[in-house]
């Protein structure tokens, strides 16, 4: 008897309540924001316009992960270009 007294109030101790059920008047959870590669290319544009290149590689790469294919767009390839260029040559970079 003891033990079965022993074994049940473990169990309960280690099952605890369930989770909390949403209701059907609840609103719905928010999804988490999905990134369009677009934006973010066009973002890293910005960034090689104000010579910002450490930052528009950065970008430019989170886009390729977005978005492989939309690496090959000539506009894409001439700004990696020339971001990789001038970090190669030592070019200041600024902020904006």
């Amino acid at each position: 008897m003891l033990l079965v007294h022993m074994l049940t109030i473990v169990t309960l101790t280690m099952v605890g309540d369930a989770p909390p059920v949403p209701g059907v008047h609840d609103p719905l959870p928010a999804l988490p924001a999905h990134e369009d590669a677009g934006a973010v290319r066009a973002r890293a544009f910005d960034h090689l316009r104000y010579r910002d290149y450490d930052r528009c590689l950065e970008l430019l790469n989170r886009a390729k992960k977005l978005d492989p294919e939309g690496d090959r767009d000539p506009k894409v390839v001439s700004a990696r270009r020339d971001a990789e260029k001038a970090l190669r040559e030592g070019a200041p970079t600024t902020q904006p």
